[in-house]
């Protein structure tokens, strides 16, 4: 173990972005987690209207997506955000808040690394963030 004293402030301040990223990073799994089991028992105690009958899932799963799409009335792209209060959607946030948690750990890089005056690492999460961000818009798709 160091001695904090012998340690200059920039250590210091490293280690505690280190710990404000790790904790958001916690957090998100810990939330995502946490949505997706409450999601669950909802839709298993049939708490929650659903799209598909869970009598009915084995059918559709087995189709090509086209034809899932067409017989389910899915929603595709960010159209499951308007669904989350169907029991077959609701597990969506869950997941969401899984795939999220690296950005969401940038995000909280970027005010620590701006304070540390590490502009550079501020830059790299910002524009990782933007990349991340141009990709979930669904913009480039084609």
């Amino acid at each position: 173990m160091r001695d904090d004293a012998a340690v200059g402030p920039a250590a210091r301040h490293d280690d505690a972005a280190r710990h404000r990223v790790a904790a958001t990073i916690e957090w998100a799994t810990r939330a995502g987690f946490a949505a997706m089991a409450l999601q669950f028992a909802a839709y298993a105690a049939g708490w929650l209207p659903t799209r598909i009958a869970p009598s009915e899932l084995e059918r559709h799963w087995s189709q090509p997506l086209r034809r899932y799409l067409e017989d389910t009335g899915a929603p595709t792209g960010w159209r499951w955000l308007q669904e989350l209060g169907s029991g077959d959607t609701a597990c969506l946030l869950g997941i969401a808040l899984l795939c999220s948690a690296s950005a969401l750990g940038l995000a909280a890089a970027i005010p620590a690394s701006w304070a540390g005056r590490r502009r550079a690492v501020a830059a790299l999460c910002t524009a990782q963030l933007g990349v991340i961000g141009l990709a979930a818009s669904g913009l480039l798709a084609r």
